[in-house]
This record gives C-alpha cells, structure tokens and sequence, in this order.
C-alpha cells in the first residue's frame, strides 16, 4: 500500500472537474512522492520512476473524470497502489525486452527514412529498422528532461489529444506542441549520427531536414 496521507474525498470528487486547476495541482503535490517512494523502493532507476509516476497519475486523471471512487467497492488508495505496483511490475518486464508500440512505429516510419537493410529480405530490414529506432529513441530519452519525454511519448506515441496532455502534466498545449516538435529535431539528429557511426543509411526524402 502507497504511504500517502489519509484520503480527502471532496476533494478527489473535485479532481473530476477537468477545469478544477486548484484541485489537480493539490492531487499531484499529494500523491507524487508516495508513488515515486514506493517505485524506487521496488528497485526503479530514477528515470523510470518519474515515467512511472506520469503513467499513473495520468491514469488517474482519466478515471476521475469517467467514474467517482465507490468507497463500497473499491477505496481511492486502494486502487491508487494498485495501479503503481502493476506499472512497476511492467517497468521491470519491459527491461528484458525491446519493444517499439504500434504508434511508435508508425511515427518513426514518418519521421525517418529507411535503412540499407537487404531488400530481398523483408523481416531482416524490419528488425534491423526497429532496432536501430529503439537504439535512436532511447538516446534522445537519456538527454532530455523526464518530464519532457513523458509529454512527449503521451502525445506522440500514446496518441493523447493535446489538451488531455497538457492538462495533466500542468503546462499548456503550445508546450506540448513545442516539445514534440523539438524531439522529432533531436530524433532525426541522432539518427544521422547513427549514420555517421557506421550504420549506412540512404539520403533524407527532398526537402525534409535530417
């Protein structure tokens, strides 16, 4: 169970207000430590934490605004516990795998040119795609800001609408629009220095920056 203070139902009720700024800030200063205490206490770097962290309380956001807490069938911490141990748990599974979603893929399809992989044979280009977009990815998401790439991965690879971003993670849809613009320009930067690693690649389509 999440060490967190003992729960304010009015004002979790309130948090169903998307509109409710007051509300949600005081929701985040309450219940981000405690989240973040317990992933690192289960043995989650700091990065993943803070990626835990947003999940969750994104998750939260969207299930307040759907549905109030029943304390009859389900107590808010309760479900707030259980939330964080299964993002843990699928933190620690992800480690021994490298996984691209289906809208990660599709958006580094549009971002990147393809790799000089052999065209006679299709799976062997996809893996080799794939690998190097991950390799690419994860260096753009050890420079930047947490919070920036969690912003980014919720609008971008997640396919959350900007204002549900924005809201919240507390800034504005400018913001998130921003963000994502800059890391798309970091992602094509690391790509072309893949390239210059070795990995050869074809040329970026006409008018496109690297």
């Amino acid at each position: 169970m999440l060490d967190t203070p003992t729960t304010q139902p009015e004002r979790i009720a309130a948090c169903a207000n998307p509109a409710d700024h007051e509300a949600w800030s005081w929701l985040q200063e309450t219940y981000r430590k405690p989240i973040g205490d317990l992933c690192l206490r289960s043995g989650l770097t700091p990065v993943e934490t803070d990626e835990v962290i947003n999940d969750v309380l994104l998750r939260l956001s969207r299930r307040l605004v759907a549905k109030p807490f029943n304390r009859e069938t389900i107590r808010f911490r309760a479900w707030l516990s259980q939330i964080t141990h299964l993002r843990i748990f699928e933190v620690r599974r992800q480690r021994q795998r490298n996984h691209l979603t289906t809208q990660a893929l599709v958006q580094m399809t549009e971002w990147l040119p393809g790799t000089l992989a052999p065209q006679t044979d299709l799976e062997a280009r996809q893996k080799l795609e794939q690998h190097l977009w991950a390799v690419c990815l994860d260096r753009v998401r050890n420079s930047v800001p947490p919070s920036s790439w969690q912003i980014f991965e919720a609008y971008c690879f997640h396919g959350l609408p900007s204002p549900e971003v924005a809201r919240t993670f507390n800034t504005t849809e400018f913001n998130v629009r921003m963000i994502r613009m800059r890391m798309v320009r970091r992602i094509r930067r690391q790509w072309a220095i893949l390239a210059e690693e070795g990995i050869q690649l074809p040329e970026s389509p006409a008018g496109e920056a690297p």
